[in-house]
């Protein structure tokens, strides 16, 4: 099919119902963005993080269902919340579920088993907060197994995405507002929740660590844009408050539970994760 020659940028081409823009290098099928001649369609970000089309909380083998093999999706993984522990002195909140994000065909996904992680129990004595389980999906082949322990966004579609944001990642971007929101300090990673960090830390898509108490200063639970937010210290504590004061537990997906010093208290339990899926 013979196109126009010499285009510039934003020339189009219609022939019959079809149409068809240049990009400054290469022809792009506006129906549905298909590749013409190497072109390579923009990565699609969802509406709305927080409407994911399906949300697991369990374990199990993905399916596509009804969507086409070269449909996209992402998957977005977070792991389970650390458990927040009990001391007189320092008591450390468990640490947030970390987050992967990936985007590809929903046929790169299609009956490949995932692991939703579970959350950490808070304890009734310790200093260090805990870490919960991992979530992954196993995709075989010579991607293999995918983890939140490896906490970025991946681009399985084999195509790059040139918009501009805040944070890259193997070559396309992760579309927000364009700046951290105020108090946000990591994008994927959970921030590390433990007694001898200063300040609260909060993150966009990995979930937020417990409160943190050490001899009188406390630490505020960590919050999360998409994830869960972790679970406060008991106010009203100090060091080594009489009574059974629990810290909170981490809010699902991810929240890392709370610490206290209460003598008889328990730290917060941590949430368990979850499995996101976006159809796009």
């Amino acid at each position: 099919m013979p196109y126009p020659t010499n285009p510039t940028a934003g020339d189009t081409y219609t022939l019959g119902t079809k149409s068809w823009t240049y990009d400054g290098t290469h022809w792009i099928n506006q129906a549905t963005f298909s590749t013409v001649f190497g072109a390579t369609p923009k990565v699609v970000f969802p509406s709305d993080w927080n409407s994911p089309d399906s949300n697991y909380t369990s374990s199990g083998i993905w399916s596509k269902g009804s969507l086409s093999d070269d449909d996209y999706v992402w998957f977005y993984l977070v792991a389970g919340g650390g458990g927040g522990r009990q001391h007189d002195t320092f008591a450390g909140g468990g640490v947030g579920g970390n987050a992967l994000l990936l985007y590809g065909k929903a046929s790169t996904f299609d009956s490949k088993p995932y692991v939703v992680g579970t959350g950490d129990p808070g304890l009734t004595s310790g200093t260090y907060g805990g870490t919960g389980g991992i979530s992954s999906i196993a995709l075989g082949g010579v991607i293999g197994t995918l983890t939140t322990d490896h906490a970025t966004a991946l681009n399985l579609s084999g195509y790059s995405e040139s918009a501009v944001s805040y944070q890259t990642a193997n070559n396309f971007v992760i579309s927000h507002d364009g700046t951290f929101p105020s108090g946000v300090e990591t994008l994927f990673d959970a921030p590390q929740s433990s007694y001898i960090e200063p300040g609260e830390k909060s993150s966009v898509f990995g979930a937020g660590g417990g409160g943190n108490m050490w001899h009188t200063t406390t630490k505020g639970n960590g919050i999360s844009t998409y994830a869960g937010d972790g679970g406060d210290y008991p106010p009203g504590t100090s060091h080594s408050s009489p009574g059974n004061a629990n810290g909170a537990d981490g809010v699902a997906p991810g929240g890392g539970g709370g610490a206290t010093k209460a003598v008889s208290g328990r730290g917060g339990h941590g949430a368990d994760g979850s499995v996101r899926v976006y159809h796009v």
